[in-house]
């Protein structure tokens, strides 16, 4: 903690009517104790403001230049005999040379170190003492901020001559010798106030008027009576009550009778809409976009145009293809002529033919190259957004517009394989979509022939109608898959179970009788197993009768026979499909 900073300092006068007072108060000394005082604490904050601009305290920063004194080591370099000893390097050393406790350093060490400042190793003379290095980051920190820190120094002391510097040197190493033999004894506590305080009491009480001393009796024997008052009021309120019967008054609970039901079991899974069919629509030749006949979003049938690439080098090469083909039409006829009169060889009549029919061949293979740029829908559906723009030159195998058929529309889902004897095709599904409150019934169209090893699902597809074509592929939709049918099950609302670590409970309510042998209704305790649960309900599998009583509302207020009164005018909601209001 700093010292007190006195900004106006006692003048010189004010200390000698001082020593009038205090025979051994010496002014000029005084005064030159409180000057050495005030400049000390200057110095240190101004040192301590400069440090911590670089992030560092000033011990720390004394600990890192008693192990760095670079002066240290050119003096060690030039004697590398060892005559000239290093500086500390062990913690009890580096703590001797700060004078500060051993523990104190230990801790400025172990900060430095989870700095990366210092190291400790094993000391070469002593494998049981552990030496403290600087580390390459501490030797670079050092260097960067050791030029600013001496010019501070040389800043602070630039006001004095280099004699009066060793005057100052001289004189405070005179005062810290003389301090360091001086003695402070230690100051016994007080045992008691002074001698003075208590005449200063005792002339206080001796100033108070006896009227007021009187008031203050009788406002303090009116309190007294108050109190004493109360607490009688209070003691005959305890033993009223203790005389009073201790039997627990009936608890006023709900209830409700337990129902076998015949719930139909289903699975509940996640899913994902799939179209039936479902393509990107990429180009199959490279050209300009010369026509878009499909708009966004609109239905389309099988082998309507979607997109016309320009054909116009084509047609012509067309042109040129088909004359060539004429002409070697022609020249097989003249020659099939020819032959028949023996006028030609039989190699000149193939020689026509073949020329024909590579000539039909070219012209039929560049009319299919015409084809493939009038880009048609291969199935009826609904075209999305396209990604090409009219007079956009595309390249072969780029997408151009996406088309699905989305009604019908799979839904495809995964199911742990222990459920994988209770599917089949044909099993009923039902699908539901945050978008839309109805649900869509479907069937199970496709199980997957093998289970992912990495998941243990198996996959399964199921087909939904999509009238409107409201559902569109890739939304997230809630599939419940009907089981088989199985055995009635008991259930109960959710607010009836006592929810607990050691077992869940319910209390079942009935006719019991206290210890007197009286008939009073009770409740008594039971451990339930339970099963699904669909929406307040929870099935109950071992633990409660069909047609018992159990307690539906007050639950957590009850223990194992205890006095109920039974109470239905407010019924908990007990549905499998609740519809909260403000849903």
């Amino acid at each position: 903690m700093p010292l007190l900073l006195l900004k106006d300092l006692p003048r010189y006068e004010c200390l000698l009517e001082g020593a009038k007072e205090f025979p051994d108060l010496d002014p000029s000394a005084c005064e030159a104790f409180l000057h050495l005082l005030r400049t000390s604490d200057e110095v240190f904050s101004l040192v301590e403001k400069d440090l911590a601009v670089h992030g560092i305290s000033h011990g720390r920063f004394g600990v890192l230049m008693l192990l760095w004194n670079p002066a240290q080591r050119r003096i060690d370099a030039a004697h590398a005999d060892g005559d000239c000893p290093s500086g500390p390097r062990t913690p009890a050393e580096l703590a001797d040379a700060a004078g500060v406790t051993r523990a104190t350093m230990t801790g400025l060490i172990d900060t430095l170190e989870r700095d990366g400042l210092v190291r400790r190793e094993p000391d070469p003379t002593d494998r049981r003492m552990m030496s403290v290095l600087l580390t390459e980051k501490a030797e670079r920190f050092l260097v960067g901020i050791s030029p600013a820190h001496f010019k501070l120094m040389t800043r602070i002391m630039a006001p004095l001559s280099e004699s009066e510097r060793k005057t100052l040197v001289r004189l405070l190493t005179k005062v810290l010798e003389n301090a360091s033999e001086i003695a402070v004894p230690a100051i016994e506590p007080a045992r008691g106030p002074p001698v003075t305080c208590r005449v200063t009491l005792l002339k206080t009480l001796q100033s108070i008027p006896i009227t007021m001393i009187k008031k203050f009796i009788i406002a303090i024997g009116g309190f007294a009576v108050v109190v004493l008052a109360l607490g009688a009021v209070k003691v005959s309120q305890i033993k009223a009550m203790s005389g009073m019967s201790h039997e627990q008054p009936p608890s006023s609970v709900s209830s409700y009778e337990a129902k076998a039901v015949a719930w139909q079991p289903v699975i509940g899974i996640i899913g994902t809409l799939a179209p039936v069919e479902g393509v990107t629509i990429a180009a199959d030749a490279e050209g300009i976009i010369v026509r878009v006949a499909a708009e966004n979003g609109t239905s389309v049938k099988a082998g309507d145009l979607l997109f016309e690439i320009d054909t116009t080098v084509e047609v012509a090469q067309l042109a040129s293809l088909e004359a060539r083909a004429a002409l070697a039409k022609i020249q097989s006829e003249r020659t099939a002529e020819l032959i028949s009169k023996n006028t030609i060889s039989k190699a000149e009549f193939d020689t026509a033919a073949a020329q024909l029919a590579q000539s039909n061949a070219d012209v039929a293979a560049l009319k299919a190259t015409i084809e493939r740029k009038f880009i048609r829908a291969p199935f009826d559906g609904r075209v999305g957004i396209r990604q090409v723009n009219l007079g956009q030159y595309v390249a072969r195998g780029r997408l151009l517009v996406p088309l699905q058929k989305l009604d019908p529309i799979y839904v495809n889902f995964t199911i742990p394989q222990r459920h994988l004897a209770s599917l089949r095709v044909g099993q009923n599904v039902m699908a539901k979509v945050d978008s839309f409150p109805a649900p869509y019934p479907g069937k199970i169209v496709a199980i997957n022939s093998e289970v992912d090893p990495s998941t243990r699902n198996i996959a399964v597809q199921a087909l939904l109608a999509n009238p409107g074509e409201r559902l569109r592929s890739g939304m997230f939709v809630q599939v419940e898959v009907e089981l088989p049918a199985g055995e009635p099950q008991v259930v109960l609302p959710a607010t009836a179970i006592a929810y607990a670590p050691y077992g869940n409970s319910v209390y079942v309510i009935e006719k019991m009788k206290d210890a007197g042998g009286k008939e009073y209704l009770g409740v008594r305790q039971q451990i339930v197993k339970l099963g699904a649960t669909r929406g307040d309900l929870v099935a109950i599998e071992g633990g409660v009768k069909p047609g018992e009583q159990v307690v539906s509302a007050g639950v957590f207020k009850l223990r194992n026979g205890a006095p109920v009164q039974v109470n239905n005018a407010a019924q908990p909601s007990a549905s499998e499909r609740p519809k909260p209001a403000n849903t």
